[in-house]
């Protein structure tokens, strides 16, 4: 169980724990956002958090875990607790996802969904 979707505040999104070797992040959101409908990506590691979308400021949730990045393509450090680490890196996934996936949902419903705005000077 390395994903899940999730709903917030009516948009969809994947979660996901990351695994070793290919595919690399940005193909992997590009795949499970496609695959699933979701609009925004969030992908962890028990160390840290990264958000993709290609519709929403997803730098928003970054910031407010503490990060920052670009507005599509973002991140922050996140440490995860140390049993649900301790277990991730011996292959039992489910307790990070489920904690991930807990902490996403209360990051964008407090930031909040904001659509992404391209400027002329972009």
């Amino acid at each position: 169980d390395y994903a899940r979707v999730i709903e917030v505040n009516g948009v969809r999104g994947v979660v996901a724990v990351r695994w070793k070797g290919p595919p690399d992040i940005s193909y992997a959101s590009q795949y499970l956002m496609a695959r699933t409908g979701a609009r925004f990506y969030a992908s962890v590691n028990g160390k840290s958090i990264s958000f993709r979308s290609s519709s929403i400021e997803v730098r928003r949730f970054a910031e407010a875990l503490g990060g920052g990045g670009h507005p599509l393509a973002a991140g922050a450090g996140l440490k995860a607790p140390l049993l649900k680490y301790v277990l991730y890196k011996l292959g039992y996934r489910k307790p990070m996802l489920e904690w991930a996936v807990k902490v996403v949902e209360e990051t964008v419903r407090k930031v909040g969904i904001v659509e992404y705005q391209k400027t002329k000077a972009q």
